[in-house]
């Protein structure tokens, strides 16, 4: 696992939908406003949330009305969980750093290998620790109310 532009900018968007759902919206945000908020486009925003809708952290409503809300409270969404929705199809590892010389430790690499253990080890525990509601209690607190 990697962190990429995607989970970036995925991040963004569950944040936004995180804000509104926080302050009662429980209104679909259609994706041009979530685009806009963003500066992103209309189709990479599209993407990301049809691959957040596939791991079921976000409904999609359709029609004039329609948009994106979350399927379920921030407090029950762990970073984890959006970072596993956009994993590249590709990418086998669970950790988000990784020896690449050697499937395990190995006098080669000598104690890199351990370094880029524990590095992974860390981040994945931040990122198994930290909720949706609490980072987007974190960027709300920058961004303001989502209108």
């Amino acid at each position: 696992m990697r962190v990429g532009t995607q989970r970036e900018y995925a991040m963004r968007c569950m944040v936004t939908l995180s804000r509104a759902y926080e302050f009662g919206s429980r209104k679909p945000l259609p994706v041009s406003v979530i685009a806009k908020r963003h500066g992103l486009s209309r189709n990479y925003v599209e993407q990301l949330l049809i691959k957040l809708r596939k791991a079921d952290l976000i409904v999609s409503k359709r029609g004039a009305e329609g948009g994106y809300i979350l399927a379920s409270s921030p407090t029950d969404m762990k970073i984890a969980d959006i970072f596993k929705a956009l994993r590249p199809q590709d990418d086998d590892e669970d950790d988000l750093l990784y020896c690449k010389d050697c499937d395990e430790y190995s006098e080669e690499c000598g104690s890199l290998c351990l370094l880029w253990e524990g590095i992974a080890g860390a981040i994945n525990q931040v990122i198994e620790n930290h909720t949706l509601a609490a980072i987007s209690k974190i960027m709300g607190d920058r961004w303001g109310m989502i209108k």
